[in-house]
């Protein structure tokens, strides 16, 4: 009898294992692909389609398959669901920022007046919601403007992004 548990439950954990897989997979599927000038949409993306022009590469180069927007949306999802992100350090992992970028974290929180501050946000405040303004593309960087949110009021915060391989990545934040 107690092989025959071994035996199902062996089964049990290898049709979870396939259906993981599976699942993974179809998600890598929804994203907008620039092809020929005009955005695709690709399976079910999360985002809405990219308000930047698909086109910016040079002769002979792509740009990467997912646009800048989207690596901003990302980022500022995770960073509303990671408050800590400055105090922990968990900034230092995130795949959505440029390594240069987050070499200069620490100096800009030390040059700032509050102990709270946060380069990201431009701000002391927690950032409350955000929506994307505009956005443009010229050869491998990109410009999108957020509209950050926040208890007091609206911000507008100008990330630049830079294409590092096959993905874009933040390079900075202008902080008005």
């Amino acid at each position: 009898m107690k092989k025959n548990n071994i035996i199902i439950v062996g089964i049990f954990l290898l049709v979870i294992l396939i259906l993981g897989v599976i699942l993974l997979k179809g998600g890598a599927k929804d994203k907008w692909i620039c092809k020929n000038g005009q955005w695709i949409r690709q399976g079910s993306p999360k985002v809405s389609q990219p308000r930047t022009p698909c086109q910016g590469a040079r002769m002979g180069e792509e740009l990467p398959e997912i646009p800048p927007d989207s690596t901003v949306v990302s980022f500022y999802s995770w960073l509303i669901k990671n408050t800590d992100a400055i105090s922990t350090g968990s900034y230092k992992t995130s795949p959505y920022l440029a390594d240069s970028y987050k070499q200069k974290i620490p100096q800009l929180i030390s040059s700032a007046q509050s102990s709270t501050y946060n380069p990201f946000v431009c701000s002391d405040e927690q950032l409350k919601s955000y929506k994307m303004s505009k956005s443009s593309v010229k050869d491998h960087t990109g410009l999108v403007n957020v509209e950050a949110t926040f208890g007091t009021g609206e911000k507008p915060i100008p990330v630049q992004l830079q294409t590092q391989g096959k993905s874009w990545k933040i390079q900075n934040i202008t902080c008005p």
